[in-house]
This record gives structure tokens, C-alpha cells and sequence, in this order.
């Protein structure tokens, strides 16, 4: 578990970009919390900023005794001060300035995600505190990927039977469910289109509905719709898709189980749509040739 939070330091595009909004939002004297704070990373950006008091908050026990270390080590314990639990059952020490939350799922929010953001404006967060990031946008796109639907449809050479038994029910099952996937901008059939926007200080539900006709920019065979986020930060926006630089975050792909060849020019016909299934979402989608 720590060699994964080690990973996600190692992310200068993600971690400097949230440096530097946070030197802009901070201000001296504030009060903030870094909530799902990790190693307490942004905690130590805040107090470096001038924040008068820091609550890095993190449900992890084990990751919440590195942290601390890291805090001590770094010369701010009299100022940042490591909370273990989840923000909801937490009682605030004390009302905060900024409220900093970065803890998204690679598809963004959820209905979990909703209930926790929400939890920390009402109780964290003084009346006209800043939340960081305020807003997010999702966007999509078709996208050629030939390796990763190899990946998912393995057993293809053999219709999917092994040693005599019909797996074909699991295909059916991945082919209908979302993954983890990186891709880089020569992945992209279709120019990216905004899909939906955030507002996170209001976020009243998480539900989307995306029917979209996209134009082919290339000749080739689609094998999904591809979804990335974008986080509003200090004025700019932190991206996560082909076309941004390389971070620790993934994109989530739909994937066609059956892959879709097309032309330059060619108008796709997209719907995504994500409805609240408990603490997750439910997600469907298609993609088609659009009729002319």
C-alpha cells in the first residue's frame, strides 16, 4: 500500500498543478483541511502557503501514521495536524477556510463521493469557504484500441471454452462493464466532446446522460468510448485525458464487443448514460454508425 502512495507522489504534471492552486487559494491565516490525504502531500502545500492550521484527514489507519511522520519530518506538526477516520464521522476541530478534496474515482464522482463532498461543505467548510477543486468536466470520446480489447476478449480463438467448459457468460459480463485504461491522444477517432459539467460545491446528483453524433477525424476500427475528467484548478483545468500530459490518473473505457470500423468523416451516433446503483454508478452506453 505504501509503494502505491509512493507512486502517486511521483506525478510532478498532478501534484505541481495543485501546488500552485494552492498557493493561489490559501491565504495566510486560513484554516484548512486536506481531506483523503494520503501522505499529506497538499496538507504541507497549505501550511507552506501560510494556513494558520491544517487538519490532513485519511480513513486509512496505517497510511495516517506515515503521514504524520512525513509532517514531523518536513518541521509542521505544529501546524498540520493528522486526523485518522472518515471526514463524515469526524467532527471538525474547527470550521475551515478551505476545504481540499481530490479523492475522485478515474470516472469522477459517485453517489458515495456526492454524500462526502456534500458532508464537507455543510460541516467542514465556513460559509463562503472555498472548496478545491470547485468544478470538474467529463469528456468522451471514440477511440482505437486494438491491444486493450485483445486484452478483454482473450479467449476469442476458442469462443471462449477452455478445457471443455463455455465461459461465454463472462465475456458478456466484461463487455458490459467499464474499465481502467491509459491512453495517449493517437487513440482518439473523434475529437473529445464535453459529456457533462460539475459543479462540486452543489453537486445536488451524479446521474448523466450524454446522447452525442461525433465525426470520425481518421479512418479506423473503434473499439470503445473513452471517458476522462477535468479538474478546475485556480482558473486552469487539470486534465486527465490522451491529450493532457501524462499522470497518475487512468481513464475509463466502455468497450465494444464488437469492434466498429470507420472512415474519415463518418458520423457516429454516442449515447453514455450513468444512473446511482447504491454506493456506484450503473453505466450504459453504445456506438453506432449515425444515419446520413
Amino acid at each position: 500500500m505504501l509503494q502505491h502512495y509512493r507512486q502517486l507522489i511521483d506525478d510532478p504534471v498532478r501534484l505541481g498543478a495543485f501546488q500552485r492552486a494552492i498557493a493561489a487559494v490559501v491565504k495566510p491565516g486560513d484554516v484548512v483541511a486536506d481531506v483523503g490525504c494520503g501522505l499529506g502531500t497538499y496538507a504541507i502545500f497549505a501550511a507552506q502557503a501560510g494556513a494558520r492550521r491544517v487538519f490532513a484527514v485519511d480513513d486509512d489507519a496505517a497510511i495516517v501514521e506515515v503521514a504524520a511522520e512525513v509532517v514531523r519530518d518536513n518541521g509542521l506538526d505544529g501546524v498540520v495536524e493528522v486526523l485518522a477516520g472518515y471526514s463524515t464521522q469526524l467532527t471538525p476541530p474547527e470550521p475551515c477556510d478551505v476545504v481540499i478534496f481530490e479523492d475522485y474515482l478515474i470516472s469522477l464522482v459517485s453517489p458515495h463521493k456526492a454524500r462526502v463532498i456534500a458532508d464537507l461543505i455543510a460541516r467542514w467548510l465556513k460559509p463562503g469557504g472555498r472548496l478545491l477543486p470547485p468544478r470538474a468536466r467529463l469528456w468522451l470520446a471514440a477511440v482505437e484500441d486494438p491491444e486493450g480489447h485483445l486484452a478483454l476478449d482473450r479467449f476469442s480463438r476458442t469462443q471462449d471454452r477452455l478445457f471443455g467448459i463455455d465461459f461465454s457468460a463472462t465475456r458478456r459480463r466484461t463487455f458490459a462493464s467499464a474499465h481502467a485504461r491509459k491512453l495517449g491522444a493517437g487513440a482518439l477517432l473523434t475529437a473529445p466532446d464535453l459529456a457533462h459539467e460539475y459543479d462540486l460545491t452543489r453537486l445536488g446528483h451524479v446521474e448523466l446522460s450524454a446522447t452525442r453524433t461525433l465525426t470520425a477525424t481518421r479512418a479506423g476500427v473503434a473499439h470503445g468510448l473513452l471517458l476522462w475528467f477535468e479538474l478546475e484548478l485556480s482558473g486552469g483545468w487539470l486534465g486527465t485525458g490522451p491529450l493532457a500530459p501524462p499522470s497518475a490518473w487512468q481513464q475509463t473505457i466502455f468497450p465494444l464487443a464488437t469492434p466498429l470500423p470507420v472512415r474519415a468523416g463518418a458520423p457516429l451516433r454516442v449515447e453514455l448514460q450513468a444512473a446511482a446503483a447504491g454506493e456506484g454508478l450503473s453505466w450504459r452506453w453504445s456506438l453506432a454508425r449515425a444515419a446520413v
